[in-house]
């Protein structure tokens, strides 16, 4: 072989190592395509820190109603604690998540406590456009949050997320890296119509709905159904053993591409070359089942009637344009007093819509850990009266402050929060709380109602009398002006209009339902991974609420020093939880109870090691099942950590 050609050789082996060692070194670069921010580490109160989180029930804010309805659970504090608390109560038993989180538009307030800078800022940095970590930490405050809902999720579980533009690409990259293959697609919801001339570039009149699920797509997914409206269904009139139906005719003439042949009728004569809206098949395969019907007219022919069956549900569109922000703010002023009670309240047409969409189920578990004014639990309530479900929501809401301090030590309303301290509203909780009583009680409510008082249509060839029609709308405002109590000028479908605003008073009736109220708190000196036997101890003491929400047992029957007793609100099913050391006399009547008891019994039982010696107490007694606290609850904590 000529050297030239060796040479040329190496050269191409040199050209394929250096190619191969850069692949190489590529592959081993992981996160390399993706999304990357600055992990911000987050402070919180100094008292949860070093200690394990667990739920204590204010039972003096349970709303009790005795309607068979369900129970549904508000859980005031700091999301993250209360979603690793609920990782041990619901783990895996949760249908649908829905979550409105802080959006981050910059202006929007939402404060995030960095934990290197705590000293300097103790009630956290409001994180401004401007800010160096503004995307970093809300993506390090979203991410941990909602791996942690992730574990709550049941393995055909959905996730519902609003969102703004602001971080929507931040947080579908986010999703992604949490629910790989889960994305079920995006949501386009028009939140209002008309209005927004103030917005720097174009009016924005959407927001986004990221829905993604817990285990990824496959091919046996069903496409999504929510009920058709009852207008609707009035056309199916008719019922046979398959189920409702109504008839349509089966003859379809004028069609661009008609489908032609020929049908036998009953007397044996042949319509010739119909035309008709199914094919041959489809018509012999229908014919077959019974559900071809000819109908013979006045003049001897026929006239060939099918059954339109009812189908599960109507499709759900990508594009929700039902309902607006204005239903939300028309849904403060009914249940709280005020539009502006709580900064952009998402309305219940909203919310309804998406939770029947994923299951046809009506006994669901609803999870919202960005509670807000609580338009989520208001969803289940209507659903629940609406078609006999006994959806039940468990929502989160912080306890943050309406209200801050001036220079001078004065209280001040915190930036969106002006209105509900001025109607003496505490914190957001008490807000959440409070709508909450009103749908379930009733409530003397308001209302709104609009009249147009001006209207004119803008084209391009008389947008020159503009001003001329400004003035006539400024005269119908004077003119009007003792008749109305607010005026409203908006641009809707290219019209000027001109609205006057009545306050009406009106009865909100009552939805029923039942509340069960708990906040967050904190045990032991030790976090979970590090806990001492004192640690477990005090656990142990303080579990009860933990373990009766587990067991969905959540009312209380009986509590000594040394025992608990709970039930379900409406079945015999009971948790019985002995939380003391000490196994002599007071376990003996903790057994006598046990025993007493009629139904599924669910026995906890506090032990450092196995609780099997302990199933010879109730050996005669099939229905009891031991379990051993609080050594299963710092299991779950731990995995979260680790």
């Amino acid at each position: 072989m000529a050297e030239e050609n060796i040479d040329d050789l190496h050269r191409q082996i040199k050209e394929l190592e250096s190619k191969v060692a850069y692949l190489n070194s590529q592959l081993k670069q992981e996160n390399r395509f993706g999304l990357q921010w600055i992990d911000v580490p987050e402070a919180f109160d100094a008292e949860s820190e070093n200690k394990i989180p667990i739920l204590e029930e204010v039972p003096e804010l349970a709303i009790p109603n005795d309607d068979g309805k369900p129970t549904h659970i508000l859980i005031e504090g700091d999301n993250y604690h209360a979603l690793t608390c609920l990782n041990y109560t619901h783990q895996g038993k949760v249908d649908v998540i829905y979550i409105d989180p802080p959006y981050n538009t910059g202006s929007d307030g939402f404060t995030y406590k960095d934990k290197r800078f705590l000293d300097k800022f103790p009630d956290g940095t409001a994180l401004k456009a401007t800010h160096p970590l503004r995307h970093s930490a809300w993506l390090s405050f979203m991410n941990k949050r909602l791996v942690l809902a992730k574990g709550l999720l049941k393995p055909n579980g959905v996730i519902f997320i609003s969102i703004d533009e602001n971080e929507y690409a931040n947080l579908k990259l986010l999703c992604e890296k949490i629910f790989p293959g889960g994305n079920v697609t995006e949501l386009v919801w028009q939140k209002r119509k008309g209005g927004g001339n103030d917005s720097t570039y174009v009016a924005t009149d959407h927001e986004y709905i990221l829905i993604y699920r817990k285990k990824a797509k496959d091919d046996n997914d069903k496409k999504w159904r929510i009920p058709y409206a009852p207008e609707y269904l009035k056309r199916y009139k008719f019922q046979d053993e398959i189920g409702l139906y109504y008839f349509d005719t089966l003859s379809r003439p004028g069609l661009n591409n008609p489908i032609i042949y020929d049908v036998e009728c009953p007397d044996g004569s042949i319509i010739k070359d119909g035309t008709w809206q199914i094919s041959e098949k489809t018509f012999i395969a229908e014919k077959e089942r019974g559900d071809v019907v000819f109908v013979k007219n006045d003049d001897g022919g026929y006239t060939v009637m099918h059954k339109i069956r009812m189908p599960e549900g109507k499709v759900f569109r990508s594009i929700i344009n039902n309902v607006t922000n204005k239903d939300a703010a028309d849904e403060m002023l009914a249940y709280l007093g005020h539009k502006k009670m709580f900064s952009n309240p998402k309305p219940t047409g909203l919310i309804t819509q998406l939770l029947q969409m994923p299951f046809s189920s009506r006994d669901l578990v609803v999870v919202d850990f960005f509670a807000g004014s609580g338009t989520t639990l208001h969803a289940c309530e209507i659903l629940n009266e609406n078609d006999g479900g006994t959806r039940k929501c468990i929502l989160v809401q912080s306890a943050d402050k309406t209200y801050t301090f001036d220079n001078n030590g004065n209280k001040k309303a915190v930036k969106g929060c002006e209105v509900a301290f001025d109607k003496g509203f505490d914190n957001i909780a008490e807000i959440t709380y409070k709508r909450i009583a009103n749908t379930m009680n009733g409530c003397d409510g308001e209302y709104e109602s609009e009249d147009v008082l001006y209207r004119w249509k803008i084209s391009a060839s008389n947008i020159k009398n503009a001003k001329s029609k400004i003035e006539d709308l400024d005269n119908a405002r004077r003119m009007y002006e003792n008749s109305y109590e607010q005026f409203i000028t908006t641009i809707e479908d290219n019209c000027l209009i001109l609205k006057g605003v009545t306050t009406n008073k009106q009865q909100v009736p009552p939805l029923g339902n039942s509340l069960k109220y708990y906040r967050t708190s904190f045990v032991g000196s030790n976090a979970s991974s590090q806990a001492t036997d004192e640690d477990k101890t005090i656990l142990a003491q303080k579990a009860g609420c933990l373990l009766a929400l587990a067991e969905n047992t959540l009312y209380e029957q009986k509590t000594t020093d040394n025992y608990q007793i709970f039930k379900d609100k409406d079945k015999e099913v009971w948790t019985a939880v002995y939380f003391e050391e000490d196994k002599r006399r007071p376990f003996d009547e903790f057994v006598d109870d046990v025993q007493n008891l009629k139904g599924q019994k669910n026995v906890y039982i506090f032990s450092f090691g196995d609780v099997g010696s302990f199933e010879a107490y109730f050996d005669d007694d099939p229905h009891v099942q031991i379990k051993g606290i609080p050594q299963p609850i710092l299991a779950i904590y731990k995995s979260l950590n680790s």
